[in-house]
Parts: C-alpha cells; sequence; structure tokens
C-alpha cells in the first residue's frame, strides 16, 4: 500500500503521541523502533509571565463562575455539546461560559453553520454564555488564567490537544474526554469523561468540581507540575535525542 511505502522510506518517523505512534506503527507491525513519540510542547515562561485577563472587559464580574474553551469552532471539539452540559448546570449561581476561538485558524468573516448552530443552542442561556471568536495568543493565554476552570470536550481522536497543555501551565483544573492522545497529557490530574452521554458526564464534571474548591485548589497545583513536561526544551533535546544514531 502507499502507506507501506510511505513508512518503509524514512529511518525515523516522529509521533506526537502513543496513540499516534501506536497508528502509525500498525502500518509495519514487525518494524520496531522507527517510530519515537515527542510530545508537543509549548513556551512555559511565556504563559507564566502573562497576567490574567481583566474579568470586567468580558463583561464579567468576580463572582462569576467561569468556565472557559479554547479552540477551533468545529463540530470535532464539542462545544455544542458542552453547552448542552451547561444548560444542565443551571443550580451553579453566576455560572458564565466563555468560548474562545473560530472556525478555523483566524477571523470568520461569515460565521459557519456550525457557528450558526451553536449560537442557536445557547440562545436560552445567553446571559451565560461569552463568544469571543478569534483572538491572538497572548490573549487567549490571558484569558485562560482568568477562568475557574477549563473544559476541552474532544469528540474525535485528537492526536495530541495542545489546548490541554495551555490549559495545565494556565494553571487551571481541567476537564477533557478519553479521546487519542489526550490521556497521556493529563492522566491523573484532570477529570477525564468518557464520550459516550458525554453531556450529562460533562455537566456531572463540572458540578463536581464547582462543589469542591479544595479539589480544583489541588487539581490547579497538579495541573502546573504536570505542564512542566511539555515545555520547548524538553522538545528540543528529545528531538534531537531522536536523531541520534539514524544513518547518514
Amino acid at each position: 500500500s502507499r502507506a507501506k511505502e510511505i513508512y518503509d522510506a524514512y529511518h525515523r518517523i516522529i509521533c506526537v503521541s502513543d496513540y499516534i505512534t501506536n497508528r502509525v506503527q500498525s502500518i509495519s507491525p514487525s518494524s520496531i523502533g522507527k517510530c519515537k513519540t515527542i510530545y508537543n510542547a509549548i513556551d512555559l515562561q511565556r504563559v507564566e509571565n502573562t497576567i490574567p485577563a481583566k474579568r470586567e472587559h468580558l463583561g464579567l464580574s468576580e463572582k462569576d463562575f467561569i468556565i472557559i474553551f479554547s479552540g477551533r469552532l468545529t463540530e470535532e471539539k464539542g462545544i455544542l455539546q458542552l453547552i448542552q452540559a451547561i444548560k444542565q448546570t443551571q443550580v451553579i449561581p453566576n455560572l458564565k461560559l466563555v468560548i474562545i476561538g473560530a472556525s478555523t485558524y483566524g477571523k470568520d468573516e461569515q460565521p459557519t453553520p456550525y457557528i450558526k448552530q451553536l449560537m442557536a443552542e445557547s440562545e436560552p442561556i445567553k446571559n451565560n454564555v461569552v463568544f469571543t471568536g478569534f483572538v491572538n495568543y497572548d490573549q487567549v493565554l490571558s484569558f485562560l488564567k482568568m477562568a475557574d476552570i477549563a473544559v476541552i470536550p474532544s469528540m474525535w481522536e485528537e492526536p495530541f490537544g495542545l489546548t490541554v497543555v495551555e490549559a495545565m501551565a494556565a494553571g487551571l483544573p481541567l476537564i477533557t474526554t478519553r479521546s487519542g492522545g489526550i490521556p497521556e497529557i493529563c492522566e491523573g490530574v484532570a477529570t477525564i469523561v468518557e464520550r459516550d452521554h458525554i453531556v450529562s458526564n460533562l455537566a456531572a464534571a463540572i458540578l463536581d468540581l464547582y462543589q469542591h474548591p479544595e479539589k480544583r485548589k489541588r487539581m490547579s497545583a497538579a495541573s502546573l507540575e504536570r505542564s512542566k513536561l511539555f515545555d520547548k526544551e524538553t522538545y528540543a533535546k528529545n528531538f534531537f535525542a531522536a536523531l541520534e544514531g539514524l544513518e547518514e
């Protein structure tokens, strides 16, 4: 097959997670060692130096309990299911959902059909939902650091999930899904829910974190500590180590 031909043409294949490594190695199960997992990374110093956004800039207050999502507004990212889960958590006073992003890696000139669906779904709770649209990277980090928890409800087999690392580096308690490479990043420090019955699972996880501030505090500290595994210096060291010993 074409995949086997491509696989055989390379001495080293670098993958962003063990999930992807296992998928790639399945092309040639007898070939062991050609694939290496090197996790993606971010500039942790940049996150650390970012000042949290002022909540009033988004019409929010200090008494609000802010849930934040950051990413592309596409079906596989699970934003629709997150909005539906928010509707099931109306027992939480002053609950606010901040949705950061657009349908692509830039500004949307016109809302996509999916974004229109999100707007319609959130209409009954429009006072509880803020769509920021596309914002630059520094603003994303600033918004993350003003929130109480992050939810990344991916509905597809995410190869890695850089937004998971960003949320952890911002010191946020995290709720996410058992999808692709995501558990490798945050297993043990995040609430990881199954995609079956995703809406009720998300709602229960959000309510649990709201009701247990001490648990949020522990998860925040654990997120920060775990994020140190994904700094750009570690990435560079692992990348060059993966290239050592290859034939000229």
